[in-house]
């Protein structure tokens, strides 16, 4: 009777470390990029890992990719999609940004003819914020990635009947 109740001890001390070292193995699987395949011939991997904050179910994250070019006065853009894509075996999403690098723009006439340097994007992707994995952007080469973050009310608003 008395190892029965020294080996259940034993086993009550031991199970929540066993359980805390499996938790942080998973943890770091998914953290681990070597999950997440290799980049495409003309693209790259870049990720985006954010810092822990409180009620992270309100935030979302928004995903823009762009390129900075020399332009003028006109409003530019750059055409293509941010695609999510599935991690096969793992449930995890990646992204990856698919465009051929094309820019459009208004016609305006600029008076003084003046180039600036500015970021040009293409159509943004908006997700969850998650701080516990990265996210894994795969872009061409010669475009360039960056983030922002939006931070919902904590109050819903009612929706009215329309008649």
């Amino acid at each position: 009777m008395y190892k029965i109740v020294k080996h259940l001890i034993l086993l009550a001390i031991v199970s929540p470390i066993l359980l805390q070292a499996q938790a942080n193995e998973a943890m770091k699987k998914q953290t681990d990029l070597g999950i997440y395949p290799k980049a495409d011939e003309g693209y790259k991997r870049v990720i985006i890992q954010v810092p822990a904050k409180k009620s992270e179910d309100l935030l979302k994250l928004e995903i823009v990719a762009g390129k900075t070019e020399q332009v003028d006065c006109n409003h530019y853009f750059i055409s293509g999609t941010i695609e999510e894509q599935m991690l096969e075996g793992w449930g995890y999403v990646y992204y990856k940004v698919v465009s051929d690098g094309q820019m459009g723009g208004t016609r305006m006439a600029c008076p003084d003819q003046k180039k600036t340097q500015r970021f040009i994007q293409m159509p943004s992707r908006l997700t969850s914020y998650n701080s516990k994995i990265p996210l894994v952007v795969y872009v061409p080469i010669d475009m360039e990635v960056k983030y922002r973050v939006w931070k919902a009310g904590k109050t819903l608003k009612s929706s009215v009947i329309a008649k």
